[in-house]
């Protein structure tokens, strides 16, 4: 699993906005050792994943992603549950882009704050930001919104 996936079950697992900043206090890093980490697209070693998981009070293993199954037939009701697991979405395209949070905000047009907020599901996107986010990293808004 990438770094990148990694803040961000951490970030869904605390249920608030972790920062380069904060693991880097966790581990007692620089911030600038965290974002090089990102860039090259390391992990953590599983000593860190133990450290961030005390630091943090979480476990790794409490996150399970659910995966909808796609032969049966698609209703509203499913299509919201489908929704619920947007963040994750968000997640996926920036764990294999390997952007960081600020990137993606970019690329909607939307402050940093207000895109992990999108994540966690305490915010929803506009059809606009959707359209854009669509368009610039070349996925669907079928795949973005409902996961097909």
């Amino acid at each position: 699993m990438s770094i990148v996936k990694d803040l961000a079950i951490l970030q869904y697992l605390t249920n608030t906005l972790i920062t380069q900043k904060g693991v880097g206090e966790a581990l007692n890093f620089t911030k600038g050792a965290i974002n090089n980490r990102i860039i090259r697209g390391g992990d953590f070693k599983p000593d860190e994943k133990k450290r961030l998981e005390d630091f943090y009070g979480i476990s790794f293993n409490d996150f399970k992603l659910a995966t909808p199954n796609t032969l049966q037939p698609k209703d509203n009701e499913q299509v919201l549950k489908n929704f619920e697991h947007f963040g994750a979405r968000l997640n996926e395209i920036q764990g294999e882009l390997g952007y960081l949070d600020k990137a993606m905000a970019r690329i909607m047009g939307i402050d940093e704050k207000r895109y992990m907020r999108i994540k966690l599901g305490k915010e929803d996107a506009t059809a606009e930001q959707l359209a854009r986010l669509a368009s610039k990293v070349d996925v669907s808004l079928d795949w973005l919104i409902k996961g097909e």
